[in-house]
């Protein structure tokens, strides 16, 4: 993932800067940006696949919320 990342970022620079030399277009256009955008999409999906869902809430996460949810219904039934 992380070669992607670097060569994301080296190959996009790169594009921008020949795109807002060598063309009428402005630098803030969606077709300066738009292959950034979409490899970007992917770059992201590439990234969830790598270190999955549990990168934001951690592994046990479902378990402890679970346990806290079970938690709160066993103190209210008492």
């Amino acid at each position: 993932f992380y070669w992607h990342l670097a060569v994301y970022i080296i190959v996009n620079a790169f594009i921008i800067i020949l795109i807002t030399v060598n063309s009428n277009q402005s630098l803030f256009s969606f077709g300066t940006w738009a292959t950034a955008f979409f490899w970007g999409i992917g770059l992201l999906f590439h990234f969830l696949g790598v270190f999955g869902p549990g990168f934001m809430f951690g592994k046990d996460w479902e378990e402890r919320k679970i346990k806290e949810f079970m938690d709160r219904d066993r103190s209210n039934w008492e």
